[in-house]
């Protein structure tokens, strides 16, 4: 039974029967009590004498001995220092202890009076039965029965009752006078019994929570089972008998089951009398619908005594026959009622309608139901509701999730304890079937030959600019300046793809085609060819030629090495170019989702399975665009800033989006990379300005680039990629409307610095500000709530969808709330409106449909600041000692602080109606899988596991929590988080070490930019927590990556490799990391919550900003300049760069330059960059002076 949420009264049956020789005598403590008693009544004594003393306000010698003595026995309850006063000691840091300590004595001798007092409730009791005795010794000797038993007899008589639900509401409100009086009340009901009373009722003294009710013999214990099961107190439930369960394998199933599968009437009885045991009920393990004629089950027996003897004799009677006992391990998983077939609790509590566990419906069982199509309740799957493999019983699908390639060959005898799987190709994985015991781990692969149509590639790289650009002005020329976006879209569109389509090579794919096929391969596949078929000849008319058959054999292994020669050539040669080295990288990290990835047939929400890929894109655009809610609530009026000015688009801060864009990241449905708007520039910038500048003043939009082409890459570590829910959407937009976004996106960005237009602890898309920085502004409030003794609890959200759930109309009012200019918001509403999408799915791209709410599209450079201001209302928050709020994009995290955590329930409660009320007006959706509370605190009396109440979902705190990306537990000892980043940077240098003949150059070069920061990520939050232990972890990585790059001996130390690879060890990654941070901080803008945030050293709880300043502490900050997120802003003017290869032609163009005039020059000499910067200091006499 899954314990109760809250503490509760529980009623036990136990028999302790007096001697039957005295029944009379009168029952005293026995030695171990009195001692027990008398050590609590000198700790007592001690602690009224301790806690008269403080109050008198003395701080002598013998008080202080008293102290010591009582602080000797108390353990660290704050996590704090504690410091023992001698004769003589600092008197300071004992007036500062002593309240502490003072509290724990004080609830030390709390915890003495309720013993005493239970102590005195146990021998008042006694007296009263003594007293009885003596008044009616005749009928309490007739209420006996006449055959007493021994006492290993009435010992092993184990109680029985039935369990009872308790009511939240009545806990706590039960006496024991209660169920006393209860249970005699019910007992006295029978003849011969209207004055019997119990022989006595009391708590335990380890669990305060459970009361037991002690009986004279064994008859008396069956009359108060039957009496605890008939009576009704408030608040109380009885304890249900105890059974020992024993397996019992090789069993045979005619002995147990009858035809139907079902236990038989009465073996429970034969086969306890066969062997001698008293057993309560039978369960059979094996499956029951197969042939074999013996199995496996479990008896439960209902004394251990028995099951002892049942194991340790190894062997169990059968009918004549003799079955193997070993002890039963039930499978671990959450609890089913199988009464709704709901998680969570069981039948005997469960007030819901009864439903079917085979076809779902309601008003019957599933043993009578007669229909054949199988329905879950719980994930509506085509399987019973009781079954093991459905996905709801896979809380962590990682611990078996996707096969791995094995190699291994299988056992050749006992059982299957391991499943070997080799060749197969892990884009085709579909699902993998698992979870129980007795079941093949069933792992399905999409083995379809699919037809995906090739399409038109253009070798860009090949094309001839200088030709291009000439057609494309000429097109230009011809065409007029006016008329609308749309307009003026389509004819540059039209002059632009008409000389790059037409003059840029087109690449002739081939499916025979290899990148390392060379001519030299030709020439020897045809020799190979020729001697082989000459031997064939001869070999199909009789004849044998044993030249023949030599120069055949000589020319295939020829041919053959010269195939593996220029395997390994060609794959150095392509390492060698440092441009293909990151290409090479992607082919280490396997299922990290490709262009390429085959979507299988999907399963929709009503169970039904799509046929096509026609139904297949409509059924991930649904899933990735779900409409939004059907009421959304008004926000009514807003207060309105000012509106921020903002100048007309330049020329310069368009030309630097251009050139800054990734040149050969993945176009949209036009084809074109950013590459080819770079190569243009010059012919098009003029009309690219214009364009812009008639989109902004409009307000308007073209079509081009309001559509998306959508591609769906798989969510890594999913266990059903049969389901929408298990692919990701990734929008390819035309990149020359990026462009435009980026542009906007910067001034939005220029306006949020400067101006305040979000709130200081909003993370994430500003500059200057990291995931790093948010969680060590959270962590130092930790430890500044556990300076003051108390406890920090904390809630984190995530958006459900954040981009594509975004409401236009709520994004539009907010947006003009926080004073962005009305000709901006006008062309954002257009930005958000009218949007249509393709879906490309196995090849097959379907045609434009039109989102109803597409929300903000991902992969746009304006997207996530859009999204700052879109949730900047929940996130606004005050950060003092009481609580705060970060944000990281949707990433939404609150805290409270308070003396313990079932104080600060109010506060959490208070964060989580404030986000409701925000979801509720905004129309978006919290995903309650992802919410996480915690309580940081390393005292455990603070600490509360009351749950909360999220949406009609319970919400448990947990012990660790994922917080942008670190795993961070309640005492914050990052355990948990330093593994898992160990085990990622291992993977990460077995990838990197299975590239072979990579120069140590390039291969130190990938361990800098794939391993290292894997392992360093966020380093300066948990690396104060990295021990020696932790420490061995990460240099597992470190040395294979080492031995990666250099190629040395397995057994070679590790700071030897370390050394020769010319990588720094983890201790001074994390040194360097923590010097860059403590400079970044002296740098921040005064706006910044961290720079706010003042440094003070303390003794007690030392967070990790602390102990860096310590190192730190001799440094000089005083002269650190301060730097902004914009030094100028975007539309102002740079210094224009001037490039010059001769050295004359140079000279004579610094001369004529008026100004301030800076030369560079540089030059390579044995792999060595020499740089030099001279800046001329008569121009800036000469401008000087003409100022």
């Amino acid at each position: 039974m899954a314990a109760e949420a809250q503490p509760q009264i529980v009623v036990e049956v136990a028999d302790q029967p007096p001697s039957p020789r005295r029944p009379s005598r009168a029952l005293k403590p026995s030695a171990k009590a009195r001692e027990a008693m008398q050590s609590l009544e000198d700790v007592a004594t001690t602690s009224r004498r301790a806690a008269s003393e403080y109050h008198a306000g003395g701080y002598d010698a013998r008080s202080t001995r008293v102290w010591d003595s009582i602080w000797s026995q108390q353990p660290d309850r704050d996590g704090e220092v504690r410091y023992t006063d001698a004769p003589g000691g600092d008197q300071r840091t004992t007036r500062r202890n002593v309240p502490n300590d003072y509290r724990a004595a004080k609830h030390d001798w709390r915890t003495t009076r309720d013993t005493r007092t239970q102590l005195s409730e146990e021998l008042r009791q006694a007296r009263d039965q003594i007293d009885t005795l003596q008044r009616n010794p005749v009928a309490m000797a007739s209420s006996q029965p006449s055959a007493r038993g021994s006492y290993a007899e009435v010992a092993r008589t184990p109680p029985s009752s039935q369990a009872k639900r308790v009511e939240e509401k009545e806990k706590g409100n039960v006496q024991v006078a209660d169920i006393r009086k209860a249970i005699e009340t019910e007992a006295r009901a029978q003849e011969s019994m209207g004055d019997w009373r119990c022989a006595a009722v009391v708590k335990e003294a380890r669990n305060p929570d459970r009361v037991r009710v002690i009986c004279r013999d064994e008859g008396e214990v069956q009359l108060v089972k039957e009496a605890a099961e008939k009576i009704s107190v408030p608040g109380v439930r009885v304890l249900r008998d105890q059974l020992y369960p024993v397996r019992v394998d090789n069993a045979n199933r005619t002995a147990v089951l009858d035809a139907d599968g079902n236990i038989l009437p009465g073996a429970a009885e034969a086969l306890g009398t066969e062997n001698d045991v008293n057993i309560a009920k039978i369960a059979w393990l094996s499956r029951k619908d197969t042939s074999k004629a013996y199995g496996s089950m479990v008896v439960y027996v209902t004394k251990g005594s028995e099951a002892r003897r049942l194991l340790d004799g190894r062997y169990f009677h059968l009918v004549g026959e003799s079955a193997y006992t070993t002890v039963f391990a039930p499978r671990e998983g959450p609890i089913q009622c199988y009464r709704c077939q709901e998680i969570g609790h069981k039948a005997f509590a469960c007030k819901k309608p009864q439903r079917c566990g085979r076809c779902a419906e309601q008003g019957h069982h599933h043993k009578t139901c007669q229909s054949v199509v199988l329905k879950c309740v719980l994930c509506r799957g085509p399987h019973e509701s009781f079954s093991k493999n459905c996905r709801r019983f896979e809380p962590d699908s990682s611990a078996v999730g996707r096969p791995h390639r094995s190699t291994h060959p299988a056992p050749r005898s006992g059982s299957a304890d391991g499943v070997s799987q080799t060749n197969y190709s892990d884009a085709r994985f579909t699902s993998c079937d698992h979870g129980s015991d007795h079941r093949a781990i069933e792992t399905a692969f999409d083995t379809s030959v699919e037809d995906r149509p090739s399409e038109t590639r253009f070798l860009f790289k090949n094309a001839p600019w200088a030709e291009i650009r000439t057609r494309v002005a000429a097109n230009l020329e011809r065409i007029p300046w006016d008329g609308n976006v749309q307009q003026q879209t389509d004819r540059l569109m039209a002059a632009v793809t008409e000389a790059v389509y037409g003059l840029t090579p087109k690449a002739k794919p081939s499916p025979y085609a290899k990148r390392w096929w060379t001519t030299d391969l030709t020439r020897l596949r045809q020799t190979y060819t020729f001697w082989r078929n000459q031997a064939r000849s001869r070999r199909r008319i009789g004849q044998t030629a044993p030249e023949l058959e030599q120069r055949a054999r000589m020319a295939a292994k020829e041919y053959h090495d010269a195939i593996r020669r220029q395997k390994s050539s060609h794959w150095n040669d392509f390492l060698a170019d440092d441009a293909n080295i990151w290409q090479a990288t992607k082919y280490l990290q396997t299922g990290s989702g490709t262009m390429g990835d085959k979507i299988p047939p999907l399963v929709r929400p009503d169970g039904s399975i799509t046929e096509g890929k026609a139904e297949q894109a409509q059924e991930l655009l649904t899933a990735f665009f779900p409409p939004l809610p059907a009421r959304i609530e008004d926000e009514g009026q807003r207060p309105q800033r000012a509106p921020v000015h903002m100048p007309d688009l330049t020329m310069e801060e368009i030309e630097q989006k251009v050139l800054s864009a990734k040149p050969w990241k993945a176009p949209g449905e036009d084809g074109l990379p950013a590459m080819v708007w770079r190569q243009l520039w010059p012919v098009v910038k003029d009309r690219v300005l214009h364009l812009f500048r008639t989109s902004l003043r409009d307000g308007d939009i073209p079509s081009q680039w309001r559509n998306a082409k959508i591609i769906p890459l798989k969510k890594p570590g999913k266990s059903e990629y049969t389901l929408a829910k298990s692919w990701r959407p990734i929008s390819l937009l035309s990149t020359l409307g990026k462009i435009l976004e980026a542009v906007i996106a910067e001034r939005l960005s220029h306006a949020v610095e400067t101006c305040g237009l979000l709130p200081a602890n909003h993370f994430g898309a500003r500059k200057r500000r990291s995931t790093e920085q948010a969680l060590l502004l959270l962590q130092e409030h930790i430890y500044k709530a556990w300076r003051a003794r108390k406890v920090l609890s904390l809630i984190s959200f995530d958006v459900k969808g954040a981009y594509n759930g975004v409401f236009k109309d709520r994004l539009l009012q907010r947006l003009k709330a926080r004073g962005i200019p009305e000709p901006l918001v006008k062309w954002i509403d257009a930005f958000c409106s009218k949007r249509t999408a393709t879906i490309a799915v196995n090849g097959f791209t379907s045609g434009r449909q039109e989102l109803p709410q597409a929300g903000l599209p991902q992969g746009s450079p304006l997207s996530p600041v859009l999204f700052l201001f879109f949730n900047a209302d929940l996130v606004q928050h005050k950060i003092d000692a009481n609580g705060g709020a970060i944000a990281f994009v949707d990433d939404y995290t609150a805290w409270v602080t308070g003396p313990s955590a079932e104080s600060n329930r109010t506060g959490i409660q208070a964060i989580i109606d404030k986000a409701l009320d925000w979801e509720k007006r905004s129309g978006a959706q919290f995903e309650g899988e992802k919410t996480a509370i915690i309580h940081f605190t390393r005292n455990m009396e603070r600490f509360s596991e009351q749950p909360f109440s999220v949406k009609g979902e319970v919400v448990k705190p947990k012990e660790s929590a994922k917080i942008l990306g670190v795993v961070m537990d309640r005492e914050l000892r990052y355990k948990q988080h330093i593994a898992r980043t160990a085990a990622k940077g291992l993977a990460a240098a077995l990838a990197l070490k299975r590239l072979k003949m990579l120069s140590p150059r390039t291969a130190r070069q990938l361990f800098v930019a794939t391993v290292a920061p894997v392992m360093d990520y966020a380093a300066n939050v948990w690396m104060h927590a990295c021990g020696e232990k932790a420490l061995s972890w990460l240099n597992r990585a470190q040395k294979i990556g080492a031995l990666a790059i250099t190629g040395a001996f397995r057994t070679a130390a590790t700071a030897v490799v370390e050394a020769e690879a010319s990588i720094y060890p983890v201790r001074e990654r994390h040194a360097q990391a923590a010097a860059s941070l403590w400079i970044n901080i002296h740098t921040l803008p005064g706006t910044h919550p961290l720079a706010m945030k003042k440094v003070r050293t303390t003794v007690r709880f030392v967070s990790p900003l602390q102990k860096i300043a310590r190192v730190a502490e001799g440094v000089r900050v005083d002269r650190m300049e301060t730097i902004q997120e914009y030094a100028v802003p975007p539309w102002v003017p740079r210094l224009r760069p001037t490039l010059e290869a001769d050295r004359g032609k140079a000279a004579e163009m610094v001369n004529k330059i008026s100004g301030i005039v800076i030369a560079t020059s540089s030059s390579v000499k044995k792999g060595i960059v020499w740089h030099g910067r001279p800046c001329t200091g008569y121009s800036l006499q000469h401008e000087l002076a003409r100022l």
